[in-house]
């Protein structure tokens, strides 16, 4: 096999700023939060998706078992009675009958693999392995990535809806006391109404995120492996994780070789080589050496005994002479998946490499977003608190309170949204730069499943 030329690429990333090595470990435990721990070593426990990703290996590693059987021989073994009569007789009873002939035989065959073309078949059974078991690890990377972001979707819902449970009992507060305003004089109904409406529609919005909270819950006990429930057993934190030191990418060289999706590209591309090879070697004859051995009498100790036994060896050489043009079909048709795999690898890596650089720009961005948020916050904040005064103090009408009120709202709503969205980019991040620590986590899987079965 020749090596593919990949694309080049630079030294480090073009929006990272550190060229320091990447930490290749178990990326959540990064968040510093032991539930969220927990709630990963139930998904790898129980997801049935990942127990399906399993059977796909196994499967495979099956099929390179049956493939590395063309380095030994066959071995067929045949035994046969006759029993002969006229066609007026009643037929035999059984326990009655009575054979007149036992043949009883051995045979053998092994094909020489003169041109290579059981080795290349061997070799892409390999490769269709080393794929397979790079998919598994890939999928791996998916389901973190998956569990990860409902985790903490969950526990954005639960922070909008505490936020706006606050903000129902603080317009209800003002509500009751527009309305005491008005009962003595002091205000007109008309603040009474805008006081009533903005509750009743700060209130409507509640079961909308109920909702969304009840669906989410649904998920995360789906990826479980168990009955989903509005109401789960799932600790969350009391807000969103704060990130205090960088994330450092590494340099791209260092992320195609974590990266299962190339790896398994990359074999793939190999076994089209392979088998772009067994389909050449079709083309010449093949060799093949077939032997056997048997006896044959109305006694079956006498068909068994080597001295009336019979023997024989053939060597058998086939050529293709006219097929219609089907094998060299067969050689262009795997030359052009060989052809295909390539263009396939070096795009999934430039893919790979693109998806670091948009997660690196996303972290960034998102960053400053949440500092400008917060900044809006704590300026709403302190807008609400100099309005509701002035409101008083009787210098402004509510309308004005009602609109920085919103404002307030909005933008605590928004900075609970953009922290969110800040660990998604960084669950971008690191699954982007894929990872070896999936290899541990299979084998220990692996061995409890069979610790499991073996207990059984």
């Amino acid at each position: 096999f020749q090596e593919v030329e990949t694309p080049p690429m630079p030294d480090q990333f073009q929006h990272s700023e550190t060229v320091d090595r990447f930490v290749d470990e178990p990326w959540w435990q990064s968040f510093s939060d032991d539930n969220l721990n927990s709630l990963m070593e139930e998904v790898f426990e129980s997801n049935l998706s990942l127990e399906q990703a399993f059977a796909r290996f196994d499967r495979l590693h099956a099929g390179y078992k049956a493939a590395n059987a063309s380095w030994f021989p066959t071995f067929n073994l045949s035994a046969t009675y006759q029993d002969n009569g006229f066609v007026g007789d009643p037929p035999p009873q059984v326990g009655t009958m009575s054979p007149d002939n036992y043949d009883v035989r051995l045979s053998t065959r092994y094909e020489v693999d003169f041109w290579g073309k059981l080795s290349a078949n061997r070799s892409a059974a390999k490769e269709d392995l080393l794929a397979g078991q790079a998919d598994l690890r890939a999928f791996l990377i998916s389901l973190s990535a998956q569990s990860v972001r409902m985790y903490y979707s969950l526990l954005e819902t639960s922070l909008q809806i505490n936020l706006l449970e606050k903000t129902i009992s603080s317009y209800d507060g003002y509500y009751q006391l527009i309305r005491g305003r008005y009962e003595r004089g002091i205000v007109s109904s008309l603040e009474v109404y805008q006081a009533e409406s903005t509750l009743a529609g700060t209130k409507s919005r509640k079961a909308q995120l109920e909702i969304r909270q009840a669906n989410i819950q649904h998920g995360i006990d789906v990826l479980l492996g168990r009955y989903p429930r509005s109401k789960g057993q799932i600790s969350l934190p009391e807000q969103m994780p704060v990130f205090k030191q960088e994330l450092s990418p590494g340099i791209p060289s260092e992320v195609l070789k974590r990266r299962p999706d190339v790896l398994s590209v990359y074999h793939r591309m190999r076994a089209a080589d392979k088998r772009n090879a067994e389909a050449v070697a079709g083309l010449f004859p093949s060799f093949s050496l077939t032997g056997g051995i048997g006896g044959s009498d109305n006694q079956l100790k006498d068909a068994l005994d080597p001295e009336g036994m019979v023997w024989n060896a053939l060597a058998n050489l086939t050529a293709p002479i006219f097929q219609g043009g089907r094998l060299q079909a067969n050689v262009d048709q795997s030359e052009a998946a060989f052809v295909e795999q390539i263009a396939r690898y070096k795009e999934t890596i430039l893919n790979a490499l693109r998806e670091v650089e948009d997660a690196l720009v996303r972290v960034n961005k998102q960053q400053r977003y949440v500092g400008d948020l917060e900044q809006q916050v704590y300026s709403a904040e302190q807008s609400l608190n100099a309005a509701t005064d002035s409101y008083f103090r009787g210098l402004i009408d509510y309308a004005q309170v009602v609109l920085i009120q919103t404002t307030y709202f909005n933008a605590a709503s928004n900075l609970i949204s953009a922290k969110r969205g800040l660990i998604d980019s960084r669950i971008d991040l690191v699954t982007a730069l894929g990872g070896d620590w999936t290899k541990e986590f299979i084998n220990s899987i692996s061995d409890k499943k069979t610790e499991e079965a073996s207990s059984k």
